[in-house]
């Protein structure tokens, strides 16, 4: 997933909003470029507040990020970027990183930052084995 720091700064304010409400989000994408070297585009994805761990998943052709009010706040905080962050900068969403928090099944998610007028890029995922 990637976008403008402000972008993605409505994101975070989105998961949190919903942490302290019932509900789920459902947000467009952009869905207008050339997916390669990937299959396909998502062209919107999906919050929920659910109980148990965070989870990422691909569910009727959204992606879905969910999780209790604790793992709304937790992944908000993946899509705070740094207002002078360079355009390429990421960050990686992964049960490796903390299986204390996020649910086995969950699928890795990359969150990166788009430069002004730079179409959204594909990152390739690091995987851990």
């Amino acid at each position: 997933m990637s976008g403008s720091v402000s972008e993605l700064a409505e994101v975070a304010a989105a998961l949190r909003r919903l942490a302290r409400a019932p509900g789920e989000v459902v947000i467009p994408c952009a869905a207008s470029f050339d997916p390669r070297p990937y299959s396909g585009i998502l062209p919107r994805f999906r919050l929920q507040k659910k109980e148990g761990k965070d989870r990422i998943a691909v569910v009727d052709g959204a992606l879905v990020l969910s999780g209790s009010a604790d793992g709304l706040d937790r992944l908000a905080s993946f899509f705070d970027m740094p207002a002078d962050v360079e355009p390429g900068f990421h960050v990686h969403h992964e049960a490796a990183y903390a299986p204390q928090f996020i649910a086995p099944d969950s699928l890795s998610l990359v969150i990166a930052v788009e430069g002004p007028n730079q179409p959204p890029q594909p990152m390739p995922q690091k995987r851990y084995g």
